[in-house]
């Protein structure tokens, strides 16, 4: 879902750059900028070109809506279940290599820390594996 709202991000600033409207790189700037578009902010721009702009705009508040509840449900998903507090600690590009089959949690959980910054010690990622019972 991450990847899905940039590479939104990504589109609606590429086609308004076509017609010389600039949108900051900036997260949230560019949401900042959709619910601008979505209260009717409009642009010279021909009519085609703003429907497309207020239908990304709309998919991409509706998109960032579900990002926003899915972080807030694991962070208190995290307090409530010790899988997900563990599962914080591995490094983010091992924890996506490694996903259980079908699982997007993985994806989403954020902010992933290394076991290093956590001042865990030497636990090796066989260690949390096994915790975890994946192995």
């Amino acid at each position: 879902m991450v990847r899905q709202r940039t590479q939104l991000v990504n589109a609606l600033r590429s086609m308004l750059a076509e017609f010389g409207v600039p949108v900051a790189k900036d997260l949230a700037r560019a949401i900042r900028f959709a619910q601008g578009v979505l209260a009717g902010e409009e642009f010279e721009l021909p009519k085609i070109a703003q429907d497309v702009v207020h239908n990304l705009c709309g998919h991409l508040g509706v998109l960032h809506g579900q990002v926003r509840w899915y972080e807030n449900r694991l962070r208190l998903e995290a307090k409530r279940e010790p899988c997900v507090k563990l599962l914080q600690t591995i490094r983010p590009s091992w924890a996506c290599k490694h996903a259980l089959p079908g699982s997007e949690t993985l994806a989403l959980l954020r902010p992933l820390r290394s076991l290093q910054a956590l001042g865990v010690g030497t636990r090796s990622r066989m260690a949390v594996n096994l915790q975890l019972g994946w192995v």
